[in-house]
């Protein structure tokens, strides 16, 4: 069963994105990275299929502390975690 890491918000809010764990990964799905994604493609195939969940730490730190954490990234293909100049 492959695992997926999200943001620490949809393990509080995945009720609003989905009856199920299940239901919210497909949905959540599109706006996640391109490997997750990929990681994730076999749910469309097999309607009993779940997926292992971990949630990242939540990070209570400002864009500004965040900016200054960490090095500035001018691709549009960024990492989530290194914010875009």
């Amino acid at each position: 069963m492959p695992q997926v890491v999200l943001p620490k918000l949809l393990a509080w809010y995945w009720k609003d994105f989905g009856a199920s764990q299940r239901e919210m990964l497909q949905r959540v799905r599109p706006y996640l990275l391109a490997r997750q994604q990929q990681e994730l493609a076999y749910l469309d195939d097999d309607p009993n299929a779940t997926a292992t969940i971990k949630y990242e730490e939540y990070d209570v730190r400002t864009r500004e502390e965040l900016r200054a954490a960490a090095p500035q990234c001018v691709q549009p293909t960024c990492p989530d975690s290194i914010p875009r100049k």
